[in-house]
């Protein structure tokens, strides 16, 4: 429903979200989706803490800290210290113009009257859309008058190890001057915002449909989605945009809907085919695949961390931590074992993570089954951090075998619904398999966030540690269990 008819405002929020969607933009302002505070170890949450240390290397800066819903009494207050020479930074300090409002990260006063605009990014470098964000924030400071005779970015550097001794900011802060890059779009700024002011004007939503080119984390996602079919086009594997765009100016949108094949792959052929006749495609060649991964076998799967700001003395920000593993075996017989490992999150687990995983795996040679290839690249890496483990873990590289290359080139139900996701494919294949039930942690990108809060120490209730806890071994064990059931149903199909 339309909110009540107030005075049109872009913030540079909004103003990026236009740059992506019309429709994201209208709905943002007319139609908001509920404000829900950022998840400890978010990327949103991470953004927050480094911009509050940034902070720390402009001393004397004053923090503007009224609310959002304060913006006069925020703008009153930064134009009392523009004033005032003795404040020579100024922090999330809030401006005014031409209906377009901002808070600006840091704003250094330099001689002569004049500014240094920063944007503070957790990114390893800028990126084209940092440009605009600051070519937008330009153009407003610039409207009130201010002289902004630089323009930057502060964001992590890539290089930095962290030592013993905790985080050097100094060291973990990169300053790169986008001056010039931001310039060459200030000039664009004031048509763009009036583009997006007649969006916001209209009566309803622009007839934006979702796409291949959507951002994967706007909030208006399900909304825009809530009509599609389960075996939309978009869910087919390595479907281009121009052929999900093409098939879509045709009017088509269910997978079984697509007349002409021959524009589809190999394997988006069989799919297509298994939904037009609600049949499961079973290759011939799949006892064959399958003959390789016994039982017995192992089934692995990890968890692992990248956080921006390096948790553990010689890792670097992004640097790919593996904390948790699962490993079900599942013998000749049918009879399975479960063993795994959690680490503490107090000291980089790197090292007891592969010296127990190790002991769990190295008791036979039996294949190990894993689903996609990142626990390769885990071990891999693993190898790198503790080199003198290189042999075992090397033997343990050899054994793996992939069983989603299996299911994707040798099977498939329409119950998959176009996608060859762990998530998809186990509950498909197993109806008492289902991660709804798990609470608090029930996908990796959240086991990844339960972690790295507790290892930062920004949870420290022990009871709700001890939880969580249990929560990340609950939803380890379910995805090595998946593979198992995914292993088990598949061979069910070559004994029929």
């Amino acid at each position: 429903m339309t909110q009540k008819r107030r005075k049109l405002y872009l913030t540079k929020s909004r103003f990026m979200s236009g740059q992506n969607c019309a429709k994201r933009l209208w709905l943002g302002w007319h139609d908001p989706v509920p404000y829900v505070e950022a998840e400890e170890g978010s990327p949103q949450a991470t953004g927050t803490k480094l911009g509050l240390e940034a902070q720390k290397h402009f001393a004397g800066g004053v923090l503007v800290d009224e609310e959002a819903w304060q913006h006069e009494q925020a703008v009153k207050r930064t134009a009392d210290c523009l004033t005032d020479k003795s404040v020579p930074a100024l922090f999330e300090g809030a401006f005014e113009y031409d209906r377009m409002r901002i808070r600006v990260d840091v704003l250094e006063r330099l001689p002569r009257n004049r500014w240094r605009l920063w944007e503070v990014k957790s990114s390893k470098e800028p990126k084209e859309e940092h440009y605009i964000d600051l070519a937008f924030q330009a153009h407003v400071l610039q409207g009130t008058g201010l002289k902004v005779a630089e323009i930057g970015v502060i964001h992590i550097n890539g290089d930095y190890v962290r030592g013993d001794s905790g985080i050097d900011w100094d060291a973990l802060f990169a300053r790169t001057d986008v001056t010039s890059e931001v310039s060459e779009l200030i000039p664009g700024i004031s048509e763009t915002a009036e583009e997006q002011f007649k969006i916001l004007r209209a009566r309803k939503a622009p007839d934006v449909q979702p796409s291949k080119q959507c951002d994967e984390y706007c909030d208006h996602w399900d909304r825009c989605t809530a009509d599609k079919p389960d075996d939309w086009i978009i869910n087919l594997p390595r479907i281009s945009k121009v052929k999900f765009d093409d098939l879509t100016s045709m009017g088509i949108e269910s997978i079984a809907d697509i007349e002409d094949a021959s524009i589809l792959t190999n394997n988006q052929r069989r799919i297509w085919e298994a939904h037009r006749t609600k049949a499961e495609y079973v290759s011939p060649d799949l006892w064959k695949a399958l003959k390789a991964l016994g039982p017995p076998a192992y089934h692995l799967d990890f968890e692992t961390i990248n956080p921006a700001v390096p948790l553990y003395p010689g890792t670097s920000p992004y640097q790919v931590i593996p904390f948790q593993w699962s490993v079900h075996r599942i013998d000749s017989d049918g009879s399975t074992e479960h063993f795994e490992y959690l680490a503490d999150g107090q000291s980089d687990p790197r090292r007891e993570l592969a010296e127990k995983m190790i002991s769990a795996l190295s008791q036979s040679e039996e294949p190990i089954i894993m689903y996609s290839s990142y626990e390769r690249t885990v071990i891999s890496n693993l190898i790198t951090a503790v080199p003198d483990l290189r042999k075992s873990l090397t033997k343990i590289i050899d054994r793996l075998s992939d069983i989603k290359t299996i299911v994707s080139g040798y099977f498939y139900s329409p119950d998959f619904m176009g996608s060859y996701s762990l998530k998809a494919v186990g509950p498909a294949l197993a109806e008492t398999l289902s991660y709804e039930d798990l609470e608090d942690v029930a996908d990796g990108m959240a086991a990844s966030r339960t972690f790295e809060a507790i290892a930062a120490g920004v949870i420290t209730d022990h009871d709700e540690i001890y939880r969580l806890r249990q929560a990340l071994l609950a939803y380890c064990k379910q995805d090595t269990w998946a593979t198992v059931v995914v292993q088990r149903a598949l061979m069910e199909r070559i004994r029929k």
